[in-house]
């Protein structure tokens, strides 16, 4: 992205370190300027100072007061964001502005310089749009380019060359959808395109030990790396979708093992099976995991082989409920869970567990077993139909 010349250059010098008892801590800020700043700079740096604040005190409403609240999805994914970056695993945070580039009166880009440590240490570059809001200047997120359709908006990276590829393959997951759930998509649901996989990471959920391609949560956008060379996006996209639509349904009070294993379902596998004719190659031994097993995987600190054969084993118990039952009374698991109000795992520290119990309920409600008898019965369809 071109940068106007002359533009001042500054560093703000802070550390996001533990507050220990009695020690007295600052945030140090000493920039270093290659022209005067002016009074936007300053502005700048103090948001820039208020963010790193807040994130050190672990002060989610003092963070989000320089957040935009006119984009309820990026406003929910910096809140998804701070809580990443409270996490203990992450460590020796600092933001340096590198320049800042005014567009209008109201408007402006800001140029950022993160480095943090968590498995090893990262140090990355990433522009944000600042808008001017009742006299205030608010962060509105990344600076991209930005392409509207009848039925959603995609955002984009500017050296992105496949937005229009992206976009068919959104559209043809709706397409596809709409045959498959009552409910839809949200309106101007956004697409956000990475080039940078790391980027993609860093800025969704850095605590994650594994790159992904897609990423999905409620009341975000949806978020995707579009730098593979493969045949596997539609399926990834409509994965994507898929929980769009089902997390909205349950309101988010279900386990992970069966809210991915209706994305693999009628995404990745739904793609696989019926458009491209190939079955999935699955080792079928490894799959004889009840859901007890599903629900001690920690995702985040697992990966390789193990995350493929979680993924896959969530998958066949999934299809093993719509098989043996049928579709309406898969989908009847997450109205009865959607009965409960919204789960937010922003901001309810038991939202795992409190996801759990619910998936036991609704289990016992709608199928009349509880998860081991239902993983009993699943190993016995698995036996039966995958020797």
């Amino acid at each position: 992205m071109k940068r106007l010349m002359g533009l001042f250059c500054l560093i703000i010098l802070v550390s996001c370190t533990p507050v220990l008892d009695n020690q007295v801590t600052e945030n140090i800020v000493e920039p270093i300027l290659v022209e005067e700043p002016t009074g936007f700079d300053h502005v700048i740096l103090e948001i820039i100072n208020t963010k790193l604040q807040a994130i050190r005190n672990d002060d989610l409403d003092l963070y989000m007061s320089t957040v935009t609240n006119l984009d309820e999805y990026y406003y929910n994914e910096q809140g998804r964001w701070f809580k990443e970056m409270t996490k203990d695993e992450i460590k020796n945070l600092n933001l340096q502005v590198i320049s800042t580039e005014t567009i209008d009166e109201q408007t402006a880009v800001v140029y950022i310089h993160q480095t943090h440590d968590t498995r090893e240490h990262f140090d990355f570059e990433y522009p944000l749009l600042f808008k001017k809001e009742e006299g205030i200047w608010k962060d509105h997120g990344y600076y991209f380019m930005i392409y509207e359709t009848d039925r959603f908006i995609v955002k984009y990276m500017p050296d992105e060359s496949r937005v229009e590829e992206f976009s068919e393959y959104l559209n043809n997951a709706y397409d596809t959808l709409d045959t498959i759930f009552d409910e839809k998509a949200d309106k101007s649901f956004e697409l956000k395109l990475f080039s940078d996989r790391e980027l993609l990471r860093q800025r969704t959920v850095p605590s994650i030990t594994w790159l992904f391609t897609g990423w999905a949560e409620p009341n975000e956008s949806l978020k995707m790396y579009t730098g593979h060379q493969y045949d596997g996006y539609q399926g990834t996209m409509q994965h994507e979708l898929v929980h769009h639509i089902t997390i909205k349904i349950c309101n988010n009070n279900l386990d992970a093992w069966l809210l991915e294993g209706m994305a693999m379902y009628y995404g990745n596998i739904y793609f696989e099976e019926n458009v491209k004719g190939e079955r999935r190659a699955i080792d079928y031994h490894e799959m004889r995991k009840g859901i007890d097993y599903l629900e001690s995987v920690d995702l985040y600190n697992t990966s390789g082989e193990e995350v493929r054969n979680w993924y896959n084993n969530s998958y066949l118990i999934t299809r093993y409920i719509i098989e043996t039952y049928d579709h309406d009374t898969v989908m009847a698991l997450f109205y009865e869970a959607g009965k409960k109000p919204f789960n937010n795992s922003v901001t309810n520290d038991n939202y795992y567990m409190d996801n759990r119990i619910t998936t036991h309920e609704v289990i016992e409600t709608v199928l009349g077993m509880t998860t081991d008898e239902l993983s009993d019965q699943y190993k016995l369809w698995l036996d039966e139909n995958f020797e």
